[in-house]
């Protein structure tokens, strides 16, 4: 009987998720990706996403790296559910989301890692559609996809008003942002890509801003928006060997330069967003000096 009841609940979620249409408009939804892994995507996703709930934004944050985030770690919770649970059908997306800093609704990554590198279309959809299905009670989504370029993480990028694809000055990093927009922009994408370099000075940002812009347009007709630059922290915003740490840089040391940074691309993303509706030509955007 318990599996019976298991299988109608999951079916009658999958139902109605599948055909009721949307009560309430959906949530602006902003998805942080990296070229490649090491460039810091996941701290500048969960910075970004606390930013906004301390400037009073109601806002979810996913962990939506499938092959093994590390949302809640960051975040400083212990979730009881997880994204897994909502592509199982098991849970909805409100159903599974824990109460992280500043207000920030958390939905966890899978664990142990690696048990979601490749969850069915069907599921998929119901996982997006229970995000955009969230705008009762939420502004704005953030979703940290991550650095893989697949099928998964393409949707990810097409569902998103706004994708902030993080990368470093190094080469081989701007080299990896370049071949992860021509991969994501063979479908037309209807929200604007906007680089942020991160634990770059000015000089090195707006050089490596530079090079990414101009070899969009040259090769791929394609322009890309750009926010100011992260500079170097005393705590790295690279996402290498830090273990966990207690708060968000932007709790931790909000007068840090790079906090006040991550909270004008906050404000900028919300501006985006709030802009006008979901269309068009990304516009090229001069990265802040100072």
């Amino acid at each position: 009987m318990s599996d019976q009841a298991d299988e109608l609940r999951y079916l009658a979620r999958h139902n109605a998720a599948s055909a009721a249409p949307l009560r309430f408009p959906s949530p602006r939804i902003i998805a942080v990706a990296g070229g490649k892994g090491g460039v810091g995507t996941t701290t500048v996703a969960v910075n970004l996403a606390v930013a906004l709930g301390v400037q009073g934004h109601r806002v979810v944050l996913a962990d939506l790296q499938f092959d093994g985030g590390d949302v809640a770690t960051h975040c400083d919770i212990t979730p009881l559910a997880s994204v897994e649970d909502v592509l199982a059908g098991r849970l909805t997306v409100h159903e599974a989301l824990s109460l992280g800093p500043a207000g920030v609704q958390v939905l966890p990554g899978a664990w142990p890692k690696h048990t979601l590198v490749d969850p069915d279309d069907a599921d998929l959809e119901r996982l997006i559609w229970g995000l955009q299905g969230l705008g009762r009670h939420v502004d704005l989504v953030v979703l940290d996809v991550g650095a893989q370029v697949n099928r998964q993480s393409r949707r990810f990028w097409l569902a998103a008003d706004e994708i902030v694809l993080v990368t470093t000055p190094d080469t081989v990093a701007l080299m990896d942002a370049y071949a992860t927009i021509k991969l994501m922009t063979d479908s037309p994408l209807t929200g604007t890509v906007h680089a942020l370099v991160n634990m770059a000075d000015e000089a090195a940002a707006e050089s490596a801003t530079g090079r990414l812009s101009r070899a969009c347009q040259r090769f791929l007709n394609f322009d890309i928006a750009t926010f100011a630059h992260l500079p170097p922290a005393a705590t790295d915003l690279g996402d290498s060997s830090l273990g966990a740490v207690p708060l968000p840089y932007v709790l931790a040391e909000p007068d840090a330069a790079v906090a006040r940074r991550l909270e004008m691309v906050a404000t900028e993303l919300v501006g985006a967003s709030t802009a006008g509706p979901r269309n068009g030509a990304p516009a090229v955007v001069a990265a802040a000096a100072g």
